[in-house]
């Protein structure tokens, strides 16, 4: 494995955040911060990295149980939001194809 990672990198190993993402998650303590190698370059260490990701599974396997309920709920919610979106669109088309029906029949 590299010692350290460039932001391009990230990507590679399954990080694909945008940069914006990546340093609002730095700022919020969710994401390690990298290390400033000179000038406008910086990278972060491999081993914060493969010990951040481990972090992340650990918390998965081993959630509370108010944490799981609260990871469900939240998709459940994504689930709920998403079938509105899809039967809100379905009922502009149906409205949309009645008015244009509407306006094409002869008076």
């Amino acid at each position: 494995m590299r010692e350290i990672f460039r932001f391009e990198d990230l990507k590679d190993i399954g990080i694909k955040w945008s940069r914006r993402t990546v340093y609002a998650k730095i700022r919020a303590g969710q994401f390690p911060p990298p290390i400033h190698l000179g000038g406008n370059t910086s990278a972060w260490v491999a081993a914060e990295i493969s010990d951040w990701i481990k972090g992340r599974i650990a918390e998965r396997d081993n959630a509370s149980p108010e944490a799981t309920a609260l990871r469900e709920a939240k998709a459940a919610h994504g689930r709920r939001a998403n079938a509105a979106s899809i039967e809100a669109a379905r009922n502009r088309r149906i409205k949309c194809s009645a008015v244009r029906r509407a306006s094409l029949r002869p008076n």
